[in-house]
């Protein structure tokens, strides 16, 4: 008595295709979201406003924002945005005043960033398993 078996080549080929094209497009959809996020946290980002006669211009913490590069450490795929500013910490989650007279909320932009994201991330997904034709 045996047993007959269909479709089982056309999922062998989909399990292959999904070995060979992984990778990449799992690489190109994270590049995505990091620069989804960035572009996200720059708009969210506070510019100063100063007066012409000070000569500072505002815009250098929005400037700041950037993403390393793609990163294997171990089986593990990283990427980071990130600003060197230095008060880009005070700015993103508050700050006390000089004197201790007062506290100046954060404007959260990143943190904003990350949630929003994180609603969109099931969405973005599926997406890419349709890329894949999965």
């Amino acid at each position: 008595m045996g047993m007959k078996v269909f479709g089982f080549g056309e999922f062998r080929s989909k399990l292959e295709k999904i070995n060979r094209e992984l990778p990449h497009e799992l690489d190109v959809f994270l590049k995505e979201l990091a620069m989804d996020l960035l572009a996200r946290t720059k708009e969210k980002t506070p510019v100063g406003v100063y007066p012409p006669s000070s000569g500072r211009v505002g815009g250098t913490l929005r400037r700041g924002w950037q993403i390393s590069d793609l990163k294997r450490v171990g089986s593990n795929v990283q990427i980071e945005i990130f600003n060197p500013v230095e008060y880009g910490i005070h700015v993103e989650y508050g700050h006390r005043t000089r004197g201790g007279g007062g506290f100046v909320e954060g404007k959260y932009m990143l943190t904003v960033s990350l949630k929003e994201l994180e609603r969109a991330m099931p969405a973005r997904v599926h997406d890419l398993w349709r890329r894949l034709g999965l």
